[in-house]
């Protein structure tokens, strides 16, 4: 009855192996990466002055500081914004991949809704029916009725599903312009 457990505590203790070791081999690239990233402007500085005064040239302060400016716009743009744009370029290609798959994608056919009572909202097709599209607006107030009435109870209030916020503060965001009354 109890065979099943040991192997499948060798499937856990193996997948677990398995992620250790990715995790080790991701820090063990991300430590490599940083050190090379604080080493290699200083080194390659170094040989570029090196080599500058063994070809019989006097380092100055001025060459001295040309030179770093250089290379620190040169590491900023090498170590920092050309990785950044590898980034972008694989995420740009796998946005573009979906989207490619989503257009690609076969019409559906729209279903109608039965909306006799608000019990019953399940999705049923019907024939010849028209989908009732200003409902949520009639029921705000948005469209005026023209067949029947809307009753409701207390105050409504909608939110939309698509997010969004100011850059301001939280508090600012909830009163959105309005006075803050502490009370």
């Amino acid at each position: 009855m109890y065979a099943w457990e040991q192997s499948f505590a060798k499937l856990v203790a193996t997948a677990r192996l398995n992620e250790v070791l990715g995790i080790q081999r991701a820090l063990f690239l991300n430590a490599f990466n940083l050190s090379v990233y604080l080493a290699a402007p200083r080194i390659i500085l170094f040989a570029c002055f090196m080599a500058y005064v063994l070809t019989g040239n006097l380092l100055t302060a001025k060459a001295v500081f040309i030179t770093m400016a250089l290379f620190n716009t040169l590491k900023t743009t090498s170590m920092t914004l050309f990785p950044y744009a590898i980034a972008q370029w694989a995420e740009l290609t796998v946005s573009c991949s979906r989207i490619q798959t989503f257009l690609e994608l076969g019409e559906m056919e729209p279903k109608t809704y039965n909306t006799i009572g608000f019990g019953d909202l399940a999705a049923s097709p019907k024939t010849n029916a028209k989908p009732k599209s200003s409902l949520i607006m009639s029921i705000l107030n948005e469209l005026p009725v023209l067949e029947g009435s809307i009753q409701t109870v207390g105050t409504i209030s909608y939110a939309s599903q698509e997010a969004w916020s100011f850059n301001n503060s939280v508090r600012n965001n909830i009163l959105l312009g309005s006075e803050y009354d502490e009370h």
